[in-house]
């Protein structure tokens, strides 16, 4: 039996709800089961991701652990109430005092991991920003560890291309400004605005942070030669007026506005009447090897952790196509790609 207390830090309001969650038991049996841990995530719990990475790293966890989790929802709140936010993260954090804090996505890991590892072993995951120029003081804990989100953009806009039969076509990849897109453009593309693959396709990357931008470029992509187009880190674009454009309005227009086929490395923006697929990262993957480097941390001195063990790169993507989307663009996948996809529907 493992307990979970979930915490929704929401402006000057924290609601608490204890349950309890009966769960599969850790293949492995560590030493001093009953430890308490806290996973605070960037974003909102209505996310899969968000729901998935919790999942994975509970079941992986040793048995008997109790959980407390708060999600800072910072994909839908302004910068300005990030701050915020944080604060009422730190006091979930002071008041739990948990023996290892899990921090999930770049967000909790720039707010809150300077103050969390100074004192408690400290996992971080599904990061997108360079360790060196975003988050240097983790190389000075000996108490922080964590998972590198690389989703490899551009052997994605490879893998859509020879699945579908798509090879030459010219691209146009739409990144936002969040810090998710940032670390997209830096770490992935290292900073390229255009790039030419090895299977000759060429592609233009576009930064932009609002969804009047993003609009324009979707509605005149056609016009200017691309025949494709890739979105990644469109949750946090903002309106004209500064607010947050739920990402489930950014999909459904760009499928009634846009003809041509459009895909995305977020796997639930993938089905009839939003985009065509992509190639996804498993959030259960990152959840994973967040337990696991976790686990090692409890169960060895810390200190002795070399580099390359506190610090993993996830960028074990797969395909995922919705059949609807695909049949009304008039694309096939290929015969030997039918084994090597999942579908949406």
């Amino acid at each position: 039996m493992r307990f979970v207390k979930r915490w929704t830090c929401i402006l000057f309001a924290s609601i608490s709800l204890l349950s309890s969650l009966t769960l599969a038991d850790s293949p492995a049996v560590r030493s001093g089961a009953g430890h308490r841990y806290l996973i605070i995530h960037s974003y909102s719990q209505d996310l899969v991701w968000v729901k998935e990475i919790s999942a994975a790293i509970r079941e992986s966890m040793d048995p008997g652990a109790q959980f407390t989790e708060c999600f800072m929802d910072t994909k839908r709140l302004t910068p300005e109430a990030h701050q915020q936010q944080a604060r009422h993260a730190l006091k979930v954090f002071f008041q739990e005092a948990p023996d290892l804090v899990f921090l999930v996505d770049d967000n909790a890991l720039r707010l809150l991991g300077p103050t969390t590892s100074r004192s408690t072993p400290t996992i971080f995951g599904g990061i997108n920003g360079s360790l060196k120029q975003d988050y240097p003081w983790v190389f000075n804990s000996s108490i922080t560890a964590g998972v590198l989100e690389r989703p490899l953009l551009k052997r994605s806009i490879i893998q859509i291309q020879s699945a579908l039969g798509m090879e030459g076509t010219r691209t146009l990849l739409i990144l936002g400004v969040s810090p998710t897109a940032q670390g997209f453009f830096l770490e992935d593309l290292n900073g390229e605005d255009h790039f030419t693959l090895i299977n000759g396709s060429k592609a233009d990357v576009v930064r932009k942070g609002k969804w009047s931008e993003w609009q324009a470029l979707l509605i005149s992509a056609r016009s200017k030669g691309y025949g494709m187009v890739l979105m990644a880190g469109n949750m946090a674009l903002m309106d004209d007026e500064g607010n947050t454009v739920p990402q489930e309005t950014v999909v459904r227009w760009t499928h009634d506005h846009t003809d041509l086929p459009v895909f995305t490395v977020h796997e639930q923006q993938t089905g009839p009447g939003l985009l065509a697929g992509g190639m996804k990262l498993s959030p259960r993957l990152m959840g994973k090897d967040m337990a696991e480097l976790a686990l090692k941390m409890i169960d060895t001195n810390s200190q002795h952790m070399t580099l390359k063990d506190k610090y993993v790169e996830e960028a074990n993507g797969k395909l995922i196509f919705s059949r609807s989307e695909l049949a009304r663009l008039k694309l096939q996948v290929r015969p030997e790609f039918e084994n090597r996809i999942d579908w949406s529907e």
